[in-house]
């Protein structure tokens, strides 16, 4: 499964439009993203490659 189509399955409140996505990505990516950053500290211009592993997405150099 691709990374959009995680997050967007996670969205059980389709009717409300993109709000309830929006938290998913803060929660699921945005987060994830900032700790690996902060924890890792690539070299500027380092492209991250988000996979998915299970129900989680998974950061890593490439």
């Amino acid at each position: 499964m691709r990374s959009p189509s995680t997050l967007v399955s996670k969205n059980d409140h389709l009717a409300w439009g993109a709000r309830p996505l929006r938290r998913i990505i803060q929660k699921l990516a945005h987060e994830p993203l900032a700790d690996y950053l902060l924890e890792k500290n690539p070299a500027a211009g380092t492209k991250i490659r988000v996979e998915v592993d299970g129900k989680e997405l998974k950061m890593a150099e490439g």
